[in-house]
This record gives structure tokens, C-alpha cells and sequence, in this order.
């Protein structure tokens, strides 16, 4: 539901990556809503920044 709520935000703000999310849901979440949606170039550029950050928490928890 976060990530849903994550999408909508994101067609105009940044949105804040938490720790504690499940950050394989909210990576295939906002790749859906990418693929399924029609968004400005500005929003895509803005969801794929908040991709790689959820990315880069699951890089460091494989490491950790």
C-alpha cells in the first residue's frame, strides 16, 4: 500500500526510501506503475532515482 501511495506522491516530489520497507515489493511496485502508467519524463527520472535507492539498501543488506 506504501508503494501505491509512493507513485501517486512521486508524479510531482521526491519520496524518502525507509530502511525498514520490503524493498523488493516497492522496486516491482514502481516498475509496474512505469510500465502501466503514462508519466512526464521528469516522474520517470524521479521513480527510477527512487528505484536504484531501494536498490542500493538491498546491495548493502546482501553485504551486511
Amino acid at each position: 500500500m506504501r508503494a501505491g501511495n509512493e507513485n501517486v506522491k512521486m508524479r510531482t516530489a521526491e519520496t524518502d526510501v525507509k530502511a525498514y520497507e520490503e524493498h523488493r515489493t516497492h522496486i516491482e511496485e514502481h516498475t509496474a506503475f512505469l510500465l502501466s502508467e503514462s508519466v512526464s519524463e521528469e516522474t520517470e527520472k524521479r521513480i527510477c532515482a527512487h528505484i536504484d535507492r531501494h536498490k542500493k539498501f538491498l546491495k548493502e543488506n546482501d553485504n551486511g
